[in-house]
């Protein structure tokens, strides 16, 4: 029987549901799995890889170039992370995922460039760790910043050392860290480019020289020794945070904080001490006679009597007497040594009898090593702790209120050279060179010099009288 096909009906409609229900089912019926197309919203997304090993060269270098960090897992929550930039560089990262949140935690830990290649990983995953416990104990670290370092340190300094090395430190970290843009930087993201810009600033900032209250103080350029020691205290304060696992390397400072030249060991080293002394030669405005010195060392408290009164004997540096030791007096030879003096070789002392008595006195029955003078405390006398009890005893004994430590040993080598001896003896007593004590005390030379020709005057005798004129009675008059 024919059909008769119906006009405008579709003619392959039936032909295209069976190929369909056949491809779906298979030949035998069973049910075939159908690939996704572009245009199937309901198939699955590929699984990106996000765990990459980073702990060998070899794997880190077939990593390809690009801005996002490549992560290897750790533990649960924990991972470490390379960013590759260029071929040639490696950043590493720590990333933290806080449990029961969706918070993501992230840590740039540095390069490691001091370490050879094969060791990065280890460096980096021992810092990533140390970082996690962080992260895991207080959930969302604060940031530390460099100021907030230099505080701990000084706290650390304090309870490790005592009230006067702290005070040194905090007074440096207020006058050089606290205030400037290094301070407000978090040691996370602190750079070499950071530290070295600080240091720079350092360097050009004038040095002090006066200690009194004028407006304008006396200033000399910072010398080496100075910023030297000014960038120690910054570096010890960074060292003790790495220690402490606030910071995870010292990529930022290691280089930008190493000192301009070796330092000779702190107990011989003059040097530092000898510039500033040598500056501030020439600014003494008061002279304290053998009276007033008299006075000082009555009215000093008797912890400092004997530093106090060493210092009027000798035209020795305080800094240099204070690091005198007992093995320094050869009380057979009345000779005391000082070390190296700023030319870098020795300088021995003659003693008097009775400034013999006051070192042998100051030594008694302590060891070879022992200081000389210290405090009652056992610390060493150092310009912070002695500036205090001088001040004191200045007030209490009524000589000129700018009188300083200072102005004793400047007062001794005014009555030296006053008293005749000459000026290369007395610049090798006071361990200085020629050139600076003639430039500071000339004047006192030459008004010893004009008392001196004073003394050769010899009165010369009066000529005679002339005779009177003769007179011969014819009026004139011969």
């Amino acid at each position: 029987m024919s059909t008769k096909v119906q006009r405008n009906a579709p003619m392959f409609g039936p032909l295209l549901d069976h190929l369909s229900a056949t491809m779906a089912t298979g030949p035998k019926g069973e049910k075939m799995a159908r690939k996704p197309t572009s245009t199937d919203r309901t198939a699955p997304k590929a699984t990106r890889l996000t765990n990459t090993n980073l702990s060998t060269v070899a794997s880190r270098d077939r990593l390809k170039v690009r801005e996002s960090p490549y992560w290897q897992k750790l533990d649960k929550g924990c991972h470490i992370g390379i960013r590759k930039m260029t071929a040639g560089s490696e950043i590493w990262w720590a990333k933290y995922n806080a449990p029961g949140t969706t918070a993501t935690l992230k840590k740039q830990l540095g390069e490691f460039g001091n370490l050879p290649r094969n060791e990065r990983f280890s460096a980096a995953k021992m810092a990533a760790e140390a970082w996690f416990e962080t992260a895991g104990r207080i959930g969302r670290p604060k940031e530390v910043t460099v100021k907030d370092a230099c505080a701990a340190y000084a706290k650390h300094k304090r309870e490790a050392d005592g009230h006067d090395p702290a005070v040194d430190v905090e007074g440096r970290f207020e006058r050089w860290v606290n205030n400037a843009a290094i301070g407000k930087i978090a040691l996370s993201k602190l750079t070499s480019r950071h530290v070295e810009a600080w240091r720079k600033s350092l360097e050009q900032q004038p040095a002090k020289i006066s200690r009194d209250d004028r407006k304008t103080p006396l200033t000399r350029p910072r010398s080496m020794h100075t910023v030297n020691r000014d960038m120690t205290t910054l570096r010890a304060a960074l060292n003790y945070s790495k220690r402490k696992k606030l910071v995870a390397s010292d990529d930022a400072w290691a280089e930008a904080l190493k000192p301009l030249t070796k330092q000779k060991p702190p107990e011989d080293d003059e040097d530092a001490e000898a510039a500033e002394e040598d500056a501030r030669l020439g600014h003494h405005n008061v002279e304290l006679t053998i009276d007033h010195r008299t006075a000082l060392l009555a009215a000093a408290d008797p912890e400092i009597r004997p530093f106090l009164q060493a210092m009027s004997l000798l035209p020795v540096r305080p800094g240099a007497l204070a690091r005198l030791t007992v093995g320094r007096l050869d009380s057979k030879n009345s000779l005391l040594s000082i070390g190296r003096d700023k030319a870098g070789s020795g300088r021995t002392l003659p003693l008097p009898a009775t400034t013999l008595r006051v070192f042998e006195a100051a030594a008694k029955d302590k060891p070879r090593n022992a200081l000389l003078f210290q405090r009652a405390n056992g610390t060493r006398w150092n310009k912070d702790s002695w500036k205090g009890p001088v001040k004191d005893a200045v007030r209490a004994s009524g000589i000129p209120p700018e009188a300083t430590i200072y102005t004793v040993r400047h007062s001794v080598i005014t009555d030296l050279v006053v008293g005749g001896l000459d000026l290369a003896t007395v610049a090798k007593l006071a361990g200085t060179s020629l050139l600076m004590i003639d430039k500071h005390y000339h004047k006192l030379v030459k008004s010893r010099a004009t008392a001196a020709l004073s003394a050769l005057q010899i009165a010369a005798p009066s000529p005679p009288a002339p005779a009177p004129p003769v007179d011969f009675g014819d009026g004139d008059l011969i």
